[in-house]
Formats: C-alpha cells, sequence, structure tokens
C-alpha cells in the first residue's frame, strides 16, 4: 500500500489536516482493498493513494479532465451490473452531490455480498465549489449513520478531528502554499489534544468539533 503522505505527495499538492486524516482512514482499511474497486469522484491524487497490490481499480468521475475510466454522475444510475465490485472507495465527493439519495442505492446494488463501502466526507471545513462542480452540504456523523444504514449492514461512522485540529487546519488554509510545511510537524500535537481535553459535554456525547467523518459499512 503506497500513501503519498506528506512524502511523495510534496511536489503535488501542500499539507492539510482533514487529507491526513483521509489517508490514515485508507491506512486502517488497508486489507480490505483487494478485488476490483470502484472509487467514485477519483480526481487525480487518489491513484498513488489507493495503489495496493491485488487491488484492480476501476476510477469515476464525473469530469473527464481527470481523465477517469469512466466517466459518470454518481447522483444517477451507475453504468455497472449488479453485484459487480468488491468494494466502492469515495473520498470528499458526496458534499459535491445535489442530491446525494440515490448515490447510496446504487452503491448497495453494485456492491457484490460483503462488500465494502469507504466513504469520507468533511464536516468543518471550507466551501470548495468550482464553476463545474458545486460544493452542496455538510454531514453530521448522525446523518451519514442514519442515511447509511437504510441500504447497509455493519456501519460505522467515527469523527476524526477536533477543536485543536480545526485551529491548524484555519491556520493552515491561510498560509500560502509554500508556507505551510512550517506547520506540519505541530499535526500529531494537535491531534493529541484533541483526543485527551474534550469538554465536559463531548466526553459524554462524542466530539462537537471535527473535521471529517468517515464510514465503513458492508453490504
Amino acid at each position: 500500500m503506497k500513501l503519498c503522505y506528506p512524502g511523495d505527495v510534496m511536489n503535488r499538492t501542500y499539507p492539510s489536516t482533514t487529507r491526513s486524516f483521509k489517508y490514515s482512514f485508507i491506512e486502517r482499511n488497508k486489507g480490505l482493498l483487494t478485488g476490483k474497486w470502484l472509487d467514485i469522484g477519483s480526481g487525480g491524487l487518489q491513484i498513488d493513494v489507493l495503489h495496493n497490490p491485488g487491488m484492480e481499480l476501476v476510477r469515476a468521475d464525473i469530469n473527464p479532465a481527470t481523465h477517469p475510466d469512466v466517466i459518470m454522475d454518481a447522483t444517477k444510475e451507475f453504468p455497472f451490473p449488479d453485484d459487480h465490485f468488491d468494494g466502492i472507495i469515495s473520498l470528499s465527493m458526496l458534499e459535491h452531490l445535489e442530491e446525494p439519495g440515490a448515490f447510496f442505492k446504487e452503491c448497495r446494488r453494485v456492491l457484490k455480498k460483503e462488500g465494502y463501502l469507504l466513504l469520507q466526507t468533511p464536516f468543518l471545513y471550507p466551501y470548495h465549489g468550482t464553476e463545474n462542480c458545486g460544493d452542496y452540504v455538510r454531514w453530521t456523523h448522525q446523518k451519514m449513520e442514519k442515511e447509511a444504514k437504510n441500504f447497509f449492514d455493519d456501519v460505522e461512522v467515527h469523527r476524526q478531528g477536533g477543536r485543536y485540529s480545526l485551529l491548524l487546519e484555519i491556520t493552515n488554509l491561510s498560509l500560502p502554499p509554500f508556507a505551510r510545511w512550517v506547520l506540519l510537524p505541530a499535526s500529531p500535537i494537535m491531534k493529541w489534544l484533541d483526543n485527551n481535553l474534550l469538554s465536559p459535554a463531548e466526553k459524554k456525547r462524542g466530539k462537537s468539533f471535527y473535521l471529517a467523518i468517515f464510514l465503513k459499512a458492508r453490504k
């Protein structure tokens, strides 16, 4: 499994706390990444991130400029037969769907029995829509869990980050890209603070501040 944060990605992008959580999520689940997988909203960066021996990856994106294997609108019927993939992964894409209702239904349809859906979407993150790709919604962990349980079994939803990682991310994104490497050593410190300095209310109900939510669900 080749992960490119922050080493071999240095020449193509810049450090982001949200991105580091995303790559850690992939690392934790790398044992599932075998067989035929569909990457929805693949963009370009995840080609290297998702590379794994024994994994056949089909990249799908609505934007032809990213050179996907399949040009596909994730809000409509997927151009694949039933029970076709061993797994589906979609990172930082769900917030770009204006009508996301059909997405989970179609993911279930094209997954094989016992297949997995791995999903990440930001919660506290700047607006990042473009002319060709809107930014429509932020999902809470509660909404994600409720939606996924309509279609999947063994649903796991995790909140990543906290108020300290959020402060780092805001500072990071306010700097010129070339200057962001200066703050990179602060990332593990902020993650430690997130997990150890919770407010009394957060100790009871979980984190109120988080950067992203991650879903693992099985058909």
